[in-house]
């Protein structure tokens, strides 16, 4: 019978290919505080996205992985018209800046079975952060889904400093992404 640790990395090894990104499949759901202890709850659309999976060079406990997930940063809605207007303006999503939210994946850790590390890069408002983050792992046939709950990006890294009233300027994120599997393992 095979340890835990060998059961794992061979779920690792069956995600080796290319994955499309399911946006129908996914969700993404952002929490934060207004008016000092008034929770806002808001959703934003995915667009699209992809990832390719490789055994790393170092082999181990990780993948090789690269890939783009985006998101409609114009489709935030919270429930209240006038606010989801604000969040469009230059104080949050400016248009002009950019449409897109992206996170740009750079590689994946095996933690545990079920269990992974993600890194890579938070691109919004054309400005790029480091995100490190763990994420529960599903896989059912020719799908894999991604469950994260990211506890606290600050927004006044990407430039979104408006916080008044006792607006919170952390934010949690929380991420349903789905794949499918474009080509089969090699």
């Amino acid at each position: 019978m095979a340890s835990p640790e060998a059961s794992a990395i061979a779920d690792l090894a069956g995600v080796i290919g290319r994955w499309e990104f399911d946006a129908a499949g996914s969700s993404a759901e952002f929490r934060t505080r207004a008016l000092w202890v008034l929770p806002v709850t808001g959703k934003v659309r995915f667009l699209g996205g992809y990832a390719d999976a490789a055994v790393a060079a170092d082999a181990g406990d990780r993948l090789a992985v690269e890939g783009k997930i985006s998101l409609d940063a114009m489709s935030v809605t919270t429930g209240n018209e006038r606010r989801d207007a604000h969040l469009r303006t230059a104080d949050f999503f400016d248009r002009d800046r950019s449409e897109t939210i992206d996170f740009v994946v750079s590689g994946v850790r095996l933690l545990a079975p079920g269990r992974v590390g993600v890194e890579g890069t938070l691109i919004v408002n054309r400005m790029a952060r480091s995100l490190a983050f763990e994420a529960d792992v599903e896989r059912a046939g020719e799908r894999v889904t991604l469950h994260a709950d990211i506890a606290d990006i600050d927004r006044t890294d990407y430039g979104m400093d408006w916080a008044r009233f006792g607006a919170s300027v952390h934010n949690r994120l929380i991420v349903h992404a789905s794949f499918v599997r474009a080509t089969p393992p090699v």
